[in-house]
């Protein structure tokens, strides 16, 4: 670790979070913090830090023949202990100056990367001089990772081959394993993850193995669509219910979040609620209010971009009657015969799609009673026919079709009254005289 580009690291650092972390730094209530206390307290409040100052005096007085013990010479006190205070002063603060940088470079080139775990001298001997930064599945990770390998005394190991392994899932693409240059330096230029998420890159040189800091993989561009959840059948003009997903993925099968996808419909009629939705972070484009207006079989298309998929063939059926359509109209009629042709009448959807299976019936708008207008289902067609109608009285009159709340008047028409020719009078007549006979 002691031949990491320890540089560029430090400098580039963020001088006035490192100032604030200085003075304010980040402690929580665990194991860790726990023993970075003790540690520093340790490492900087020591009895050598206290004592080190009086036994270079000793050291001092053995190895010249001239100096001379102040207790032997109070005169020489003054002076002798102004300069021990500015040792001991100049030593404490360049000491801690010291413990402060070691402090300093740990963390922004150890732990920043995630390394916290060193255990042996054989880890430290293996170090990250460029560590894996995010990048997108498949694509190169660049700058190429790089790694230096030492021995317990910091020479660079020429000799040594490293292999990396990837945690986190997904395949870890080009050329896995490196030998050492000259300088110790092995270098990954080809390397690349194919699965989305957080990862980290473990080394190994032998038995000893150190990971890299975590770094992320983002998706790759959308490659495919598919239904998550395919449209169902439903009535016209009502939402398809549970609502439409489609999932946009990339090459590698990754869900891609922030896609565009819309939705078009085959088969005719109105689609409403397939605008451009942008996927989740399942990589979900949800479409919870889509509706068709037009009956019959259909299809829907998702699309984002160049990128299409179709939905599998689902049914709308009509809605409610609301309307209705006189196809045969009623004609004029003598009282208490068949209205012929036929009246025929056909019921109808908001949307204009015909209704089948509803129950329609025709009252009279007008005097005297209708016979024959009991209700009738309608036929495929939406039709209702109507063969024996009859009204028991003269003048004009329409008919009215009903069906639930829906109603609908048809034409006017005449219901007359009988009338005899004058041959059929007299022959009457005649047959009367007859019998009377």
């Amino acid at each position: 670790i002691r031949n990491c580009d320890w540089s560029s690291d430090v400098c580039s650092s963020d001088l006035a979070e490192v100032a604030a972390r200085t003075v304010m730094p980040h402690l929580a209530l665990n194991a860790a913090s726990l023993t970075m206390i003790v540690a520093l307290f340790g490492t900087t409040i020591s009895p050598y830090m206290f004592f080190w100052q009086s036994a270079q005096e000793v050291e001092d007085l053995h190895a010249d023949p001239n100096a001379r013990a102040l207790r032997d010479h109070p005169k020489d006190a003054e002076d002798q202990l102004s300069r021990i205070r500015l040792d001991t002063y100049l030593g404490m603060g360049f000491s801690n100056l010291i413990s402060f940088a070691i402090i300093l470079s740990s963390a922004v080139v150890l732990h920043a990367k995630g390394i916290t775990e060193i255990q042996t001298s054989a880890q430290a001997a293996l170090a990250f001089l460029v560590s894996p930064i995010n990048a997108v599945a498949g694509a190169a990770l660049a700058p190429a990772v790089k790694l230096r390998a030492t021995d317990a005394f910091g020479n660079n190991v020429p000799t040594a081959t490293i292999t990396l392994s990837l945690t986190g899932g997904g395949v870890l693409s080009g050329r896995t394993s490196a030998a050492c240059d000259t300088d110790g330096v092995a270098t990954f230029a080809d390397l690349s993850v194919d699965r989305a998420g957080a990862h980290t890159l473990v080394a190994a040189n032998g038995t000893t193995s150190i990971p890299s800091a975590t770094f992320t993989i983002a998706p790759a561009a959308a490659s495919a669509l598919a239904f998550a959840v395919e449209p169902s059948a439903a009535a016209a003009g009502t939402a398809l219910a549970p609502a439409v997903q489609v999932r946009v993925s990339d090459a590698f099968g990754n869900v891609v979040p922030g896609a565009s996808v819309a939705l078009s419909v085959t088969g005719g009629g109105t689609l409403s609620g397939g605008e451009a939705r942008a996927s989740d972070a399942q990589g979900l484009a949800t479409f919870p209010t889509v509706a068709l207006s037009q009956a019959g079989p259909h299809t829907l298309v998702a699309s984002s971009g160049a990128l299409s998929v179709t939905s599998r063939t689902f049914a709308i059926t009509a809605a409610g009657v609301t309307a209705f359509e006189w196809i045969v109209q009623p004609s004029a009629v003598t009282v208490a015969a068949a209205i012929t042709p036929a009246v025929q009448v056909r019921a109808l959807d908001a949307f204009g799609n015909r209704v089948a299976a509803a129950p329609v019936s025709l009252t009279l708008s007008g005097t005297g009673t209708l016979t024959g207008g009991a209700a009738v289902v309608t036929d495929a067609q939406g039709l209702a026919s109507f063969a024996t109608l009859r009204v028991d009285r003269a003048g004009a009159a329409r008919l009215v079709a009903n069906s639930g709340t829906a109603t609908s008047t048809s034409a006017s028409f005449t219901r007359s009254e009988e009338h005899t020719s004058e041959l059929q009078s007299q022959f009457r007549i005649s047959y009367a005289v007859f019998c009377l006979k």
